[in-house]
């Protein structure tokens, strides 16, 4: 399936052969000068779908992420179905991604800042988002900036990252 739907963004996306809309002897000369004729983004796309596949793999059945917790696997659908945690729906089956354990618990304020991710970002996105520095999150001044996962770890508001994690959808 992954393949399916990488051949078809890549159709989508990027054309077969950007050399197609030039003259041959341009194509000729920017060969000639080293520049490799593929598609501009490609590396982005491959980047993508391996970081995907590594999403995939590394998330737990909700079987799992309720034992891990200690919960009914009742109420892990239950905070699926009320955007309280981040799951990926695959061939039917939920899968949790790791980003948002610590342990055998649920980040800190992670159940406030879930149900405000636009639904319709990519989960590459949202790991991205959670696992990256953001320089809006920074304890002080001169502290490094730290991601979304590290604020809610060490314990600060979680209604900061609730607000960053509300405008994700206009970036």
């Amino acid at each position: 399936m992954l393949e399916e739907a990488l051949a078809e963004m890549r159709r989508t996306l990027f054309p077969p052969d950007p050399a197609a809309d030039l003259p041959a002897a341009e194509t000729t000369a920017l060969r000639r000068g080293g520049l490799e004729m593929t598609p501009a983004h490609a590396w982005a796309l491959a980047r993508t779908a391996s970081e995907y596949a590594a999403l995939l793999e590394t998330s737990l059945a909700a079987g799992d992420a309720a034992r891990r917790l200690g919960l009914d696997p009742s109420r892990i659908r239950q905070l699926l179905a009320a955007r309280r945690i981040y799951g990926l729906q695959v061939k039917g089956a939920w899968r949790i991604p790791l980003f948002q354990f610590d342990g055998d618990r649920l980040l800190p304020g992670l159940e406030e800042v879930v149900p405000l991710l636009a639904e319709d970002l990519h989960p590459v996105a949202v790991y991205r988002w959670f696992t990256t520095p953001d320089p809006d999150l920074s304890p002080h001044p001169l502290d490094p900036a730290l991601s979304p996962r590290e604020w809610l770890l060490a314990g600060y508001p979680s209604i900061l990252v609730a607000e960053l994690a509300a405008h994700l959808d206009s970036l």
